[in-house]
């Protein structure tokens, strides 16, 4: 469970992040999550203030993503 890179049984927290549907530029939405979390809110929405297009979002969770922890590295996306 968790994000890779983390100890078996270790739950791995990271930036819950979007892609803006007008711009395509990451969003970070300030909550920490793990991935177990995040797939049981999939059928949710969320209202998400826009940074680069100024637009509130509400958008399906099932298109939320976690930031890599700790390494900076890209955005992964999730499977839809």
């Amino acid at each position: 469970m968790g994000l890779v890179g983390g100890s078996f049984g270790e739950v791995v927290m990271a930036t819950l992040m979007f892609a803006c549907p007008n711009t395509r530029q990451f969003i970070k939405t300030g909550i920490e999550t793990d991935e177990y979390t995040l797939s049981c809110l999939r059928p949710m929405r969320m209202r998400v203030r826009c940074g680069y297009c100024g637009t509130d979002h509400a958008l399906p969770m099932k298109y939320g993503f976690l930031a890599e922890p700790a390494s900076g590295a890209a955005a992964r996306a999730a499977t839809h």
